[in-house]
């Protein structure tokens, strides 16, 4: 489905030079940012919520994030986190 890109509107320089970075890292197109966006957040809200206790499934750490305008800046400047450690479930009977 085709969805037209974001409203411009008064946006300001720097607001585009966010976008287009945003853009760039990510690699989709303006058109698809909303939809996932939207997507991603209730998909992982369920996934922490319903699965992991309100635990966060992501971690970061060691990842580098290519396609800004100062890739070492963004690297330098990035939250990084760490998920939590798995568990196993425990032993079950159940031969589902």
């Amino acid at each position: 489905m085709h969805r037209p890109a974001l409203e411009a509107g008064p946006r300001s320089a720097e607001q585009q030079r966010k976008l287009d970075t945003l853009l760039a890292v990510v690699r989709i197109p303006e058109r698809s940012l909303i939809g996932h966006l939207n997507w991603a957040t209730w998909h992982f809200r369920d996934i922490v919520f319903k699965r992991l206790a309100g635990g966060n499934p992501f971690g970061n750490t060691g990842a580098q994030y290519v396609g800004s305008d100062d890739d070492a800046a963004l690297n330098a400047k990035v939250l990084r986190a760490s998920p939590p450690t798995p568990t196993r479930p425990a032993a079950s009977s159940c031969r589902c």
